[in-house]
């Protein structure tokens, strides 16, 4: 999805509001199968939302360790994650948020300070 967004952005046009709808639809499915497994991605962002060859969103880059998160860009967690508390089904769903107001204004939804 990052490389996408670049595309469209390098382009100077906007993401269509029809695709935005799917890929977002298509992910909230990956999240919602994760909730009926009792898992948590835990990094949902640009790069981990992958397009197949159909268009199809996958998602990848699972945080199953949360010593892999250390580091990581601030842009897409959620308030409680970013003060500590343990990623959950709800702090996904608000790091899919941030990526549809990326995908909608070319713009992370927060900016990450040093």
């Amino acid at each position: 999805m990052a490389s996408l967004i670049k595309e469209y952005q390098e382009k100077g046009i906007k993401c269509p509001e029809y695709e935005i709808r799917q890929y977002i639809a298509e992910a909230s499915q990956g999240l919602a199968y994760l909730q009926l497994k009792d898992l948590v991605h835990g990094d949902i962002r640009p790069e981990n939302l992958l397009l197949d060859r159909d268009g199809k969103v996958k998602l990848t880059g699972y945080a199953l360790n949360p010593e892999i998160l250390k580091g990581e860009t601030l842009h897409y967690k959620s308030p409680e994650v970013c003060n500590g508390s343990p990623s959950n089904s709800a702090s996904d769903i608000w790091s899919l948020g941030c990526v549809a107001y990326e995908l909608c204004t070319y713009k992370v939804i927060i900016k990450q300070t040093p």
